[in-house]
């Protein structure tokens, strides 16, 4: 259940169906089950962004690259879950909804992101009493990317998991 207010956030992200720019408002309203109320947060918001923008220049001409490469899960399908992209600047987090695999998704994704550094996840629940997200990294997590103003970044495959969620290291 989402509710409006006041909060605004930008999306900008390339799914399997094309560019998808969005400007919303929304709240999560809490949840009993964890795993619902993350995907729920993840289908909301595309990308949260807390990049400033000044009254003449909106979000579609802010600088941006393009990061895409493959999703690895240890098992048979790739679950619901969304990716991550964590400015290591500003620390903001960007992140991507990703339908799962069985929800007849690919097993790779495109992403939009303003120009800056990046660590990314692929952030999934795979049981409903989990408290943290099961990640994939790049490269165990050691890898920073930069993303460069009208460049792809290819490659950048979210495959390194740990034997569970409390072994992650942080993001």
């Amino acid at each position: 259940m989402l509710q409006n207010t006041n909060s605004t956030f930008v999306a900008i992200a390339i799914g399997t169906l094309g560019l998808a720019s969005i400007i919303g408002s929304y709240k999560l309203v809490k949840m009993e089950n964890v795993s619902t109320a993350y995907l729920a947060e993840a289908r909301q918001t595309s990308v949260v962004n807390n990049y400033k923008v000044s009254s003449n220049q909106s979000p579609e001409n802010l600088p941006k690259g393009f990061v895409t490469g493959k999703l690895c899960y240890p098992g048979d399908f790739l679950p619901e879950g969304k990716i991550a992209a964590k400015n290591i600047d500003s620390g903001t987090i960007y992140t991507l909804y990703y339908p799962g695999s069985k929800n007849g998704a690919r097993s790779s994704y495109y992403f939009v992101l303003i120009t800056g550094k990046y660590k990314l996840r692929y952030e999934t629940f795979i049981g409903t009493n989990q408290i943290k997200p099961f990640s994939g990294y790049y490269k165990g997590n050691s890898q920073v990317v930069e993303v460069e103003n009208g460049k792809t970044i290819k490659n950048i495959d979210l495959c390194d998991f740990y034997n569970s969620a409390n072994d992650e290291p942080d993001f």
